[in-house]
């Protein structure tokens, strides 16, 4: 087996060794087929240069004109792209660039959160959240295309440069304000001139190149954290401005939000700055000049005035209507402050003025503030017979109560603050020094004068405290419910000032006066004409008035006189509202021409004159003495608001033509009997002094009836339509006996006194 193994193994290594030399030759077969290849290639490519060469040659005239008119084209198609560019640069001033839409919603008090977040990922895609806003598809690319060629771009950017870095620049100075600037990568005419819109408003060199000063101010508006869905601590205080100059409504956080963009907008277009809702610096300064602005005078119009009237009338120099504008009146209330605190009188709120505003207005000497002083302030108020008020350091409601009287009782502006006059009173009052018989003093003397005026006269006016003074202080202590001592202490001189210096004398104005005037009017003295002036016809009355009811006679509504004309008001006077039915738009009854509007109105005018001129104690309201329409209910509302004692209204009947007589209605539910009692008192006093057909005493579901809260009567005279009736409703003489007999039955039932 082995040596069978040895043959074959033999055998193969012959057969190798046999075909060795076959490849070889093959192998340089192929080669030298290859190289014989190639060299005719050469030969055959070299063939084809010359033929071209030769034919280049033969064409050269012709290739020189076709170069030349192909350079003309492509120098052609630059100057038509470049015009291209700048005929779209120039269209950016008629293109709007596609900002974020401005919505009006107002900002949530809740403060909303900034997603810090913008979006996230989903799979493949990219979704926004919720408050997120969208960036246009051209704003998005400026950025991208920016973002890949900063390193490409130049520092400063100049009219006909093109580069992506342009449309970002582009989209910052749409957003800041200085729009309608197409978003592409050319530097055109248009974007120079809205550079140099940009420079100058913000006081920057103006060359129309986006220079490093331009870029770094661009960057520094458009990220300004004074703007939308930002925070800031100095946003609240931005807020508060805006406030103050009438931009209101803003929720005071540190959140900027669509309703603050709102107003900040309002306050640039107001102020004539660029609307871009971002408070940049422009802006800021304005708010800041404009919400520290303090002077003003008569004519003057500015959010600012605002608050002034606000502070004025709170420190009681009141009855200004809180506007913006500085009218005769403010003028005016600003001179009394200014005369009331000793500053120079000039009607115009200077810084003084606004500094002693801003003092009283603060003080911290009124309600619900506390203070260590406040202590000693309660005790001299108690100590002056202001008292029961508890010592402490707050200021409560009964102490202003405590200081609003004390005010009063001097003659003080009437504030319930502790401001510098009325301490200045208190300390005055308090640290005076008792004086008695027996002493010389020359405030004594200023003494005497004070108690001649005030009705306790006959005092010969020296220094000298004798015993006819004495006595005379005993009777004004008596009268005034004072400690009796004789003596002229604290509590009798403060009341002895409030006397003195009482409003309601000869010669001053006060609001009260005009009732005061309506009263004795009602109580039969005189014809005072009513105005708010205290005038000598008026001084008399009251004299008569006092000497009538047995009080001190001084021509003064001191506080016992005051007292008696409420008192008698209160028991004595009846207050009677008078409604005429119907007018206006609404006729009422008709009949041969003539309206019920016009007849009742005429009874209810004289009716209301006969009562006046002929009773006393009969005060009068009606509820139109015109011919105007009023609803139904708001006749009731009218005499419930003024809490009239009795409600009368006044009606003509209207039926078939035939139908004639009186009658009388009051309500079908349940009332008092007051209110029945008046009705049958007052129908059968009238009806007695007819001659026509008493059709009854009725009830029905009136609306004046159902809704007045006092004793209410409806009285339906004649019929309007029926001929006999007509006649006699027609006469003013008629007219006018109805009234009387009418004033009569109603004195009747109040048993009126007559004048």
């Amino acid at each position: 087996m082995r040596e069978i193994k040895k043959i074959l193994f033999g055998s193969l290594l012959l057969i190798l060794f046999c075909m060795g030399p076959i490849t070889i030759q093959a192998e340089s077969l192929f080669e030298e087929s290859e190289s014989n290849s190639l060299i005719d290639e050469v030969a055959v490519h070299q063939s084809l240069v010359d033929s071209q060469i030769e034919l280049d040659e033969h064409a050269e005239g012709e290739t020189v004109i076709k170069e030349s008119e192909s350079e003309k084209k492509n120098t052609l198609d630059r100057e038509a792209t470049k015009e291209k560019d700048e005929s779209q640069e120039l269209d950016e001033s008629k293109t709007v660039y596609a900002d974020q839409p401005e919505e009006g919603y107002i900002e949530d008090i809740s403060e909303p959160e900034i997603n810090q977040s913008k979006s996230e990922t989903v799979g493949n895609e990219v979704t926004l959240k919720d408050g997120d806003q969208d960036i246009s598809k051209v704003e998005e690319e400026a950025i991208q295309q920016s973002a890949f060629s900063l390193n490409e771009a130049p520092s400063v950017f100049q009219n006909g440069d093109r580069y992506p870095t342009i449309s970002n620049l582009k989209v910052k100075l749409n957003r800041v304000g200085f729009s309608g600037i197409t978003v592409t990568d050319y530097f055109g005419d248009y974007m120079e001139a809205r550079v140099k819109e940009f420079q100058k408003y913000f006081g920057i060199s103006v060359n129309g190149r986006l220079d490093h000063p331009t870029i770094q101010k661009l960057n520094e508006v458009y990220n300004s954290p004074f703007q939308l869905d930002r925070r800031h601590n100095d946003i609240k205080d931005i807020k508060r401005k805006l406030n103050q100059l009438g931009f209101s409504g803003i929720t005071v956080t540190t959140f900027y939000g669509q309703y603050m963009e709102s107003k900040v907008k309002e306050f640039q277009r107001a102020y004539g700055l660029r609307v871009n809702g971002i408070v940049d610096e422009v802006t800021l300064s304005k708010l800041n000049t404009e919400a520290s602005k303090t002077n003003f005078r008569l004519g003057d119009q500015h959010p600012n005035i605002l608050g002034i009237k606000v502070k004025l009338n709170a420190v009681g120099f009141s009855g200004i209507l809180v506007t913006d504008y500085y009218g005769d009146y403010t003028e005016s209330r600003v001179e009394d402050f200014q005369r009331y605190y000793g500053l120079s009188v000039t009607g115009r709120t200077d810084n003084v003025t606004i500094q002693k505003l801003d003092e009283v207005y603060y003080s911290p000497f009124q309600l619900n503030q506390r203070h260590d002083d406040i202590s000693g302030i309660k005790r001299k108020l108690n100590q002056l017979g202001f008292g029961g008020i508890t010592v402490t350091t707050l200021y409560g409601e009964y102490m202003e109560r405590k200081v609003l009287e004390f005010q009063k009782s001097q003659g003080l502006v009437e504030n319930g603050i502790i401001d510098e006059v009325t301490l200045n009173k208190l300390e005055e009052l308090t640290s005076i020094t008792v004086l008695q018989k027996g002493n010389r003093h020359p405030a004594i003397s200023e003494f005497k004068v004070k108690l001649n005026r005030v009705g306790f006269s006959g005092i010969l006016v020296t220094d000298y405290f004798g015993d006819y003074t004495e006595d005379r202080i005993k009777e004004f202590q008596a009268y005034y419910e004072i400690p009796v001592t004789g003596k002229i202490d604290a509590r009798t001189s403060l009341k002895l000032d409030e006397v003195y210096y009482n409003p309601f004398q000869l010669d001053n104005r006060h609001h009260e006066i005009n009732e005061i005037k309506h009263n004795l009017n009602l109580f039969g003295y005189g014809r005072i004409v009513v105005t708010s002036l205290y005038g000598s016809y008026m001084e008399g009355q009251v004299k008569l008035f006092q000497r009538d009811h047995g009080l001190v006679v001084n021509g003064i509504v001191d506080e016992v006189t005051y007292n008696k004309i409420n008192d008698i008001a209160d028991e004595k006077v009846v207050k009677i509202f008078l409604d005429p039915g119907h007018g206006g738009r609404d006729p009422g009854g008709q009949g041969y021409g003539l309206n019920e509007k016009d007849v009742v109105l005429d009874i209810a005018l004289k009716l209301a004159d006969n009562l006046q001129k002929q009773y006393l104690y009969v005060d009068l309201k009606m509820s139109r003495d015109t011919d105007r329409f009023i609803e139904l209910e708001d006749r009731s509302k009218m005499a419930n608001d003024w809490e009239a004692d009795f409600f009368l209204s006044i009606h003509t009947n209207a039926h078939n033509g035939t139908a004639s007589g009186f009658e009388t209605f009051i309500h079908s539910g349940n009332i008092s009997k007051e209110t029945r009692d008046r009705q049958l008192t007052i129908h059968n006093y009238i009806m007695n002094n007819l001659s026509g057909i008493d059709r009854g005493k009725k009830r029905a579901n009136f609306s004046v009836l159902r809704n007045t809260s006092m004793p209410a009567l409806l009285v339906e005279y004649l019929f309007i339509d029926n001929y006999a009736e007509n006649l006699l409703l027609r006469s003013s003489s008629y007219r006018s006996y109805l009234a009387q007999i009418t004033t009569e039955a109603i004195a009747e039932s109040f048993g009126l006194e007559r004048r």
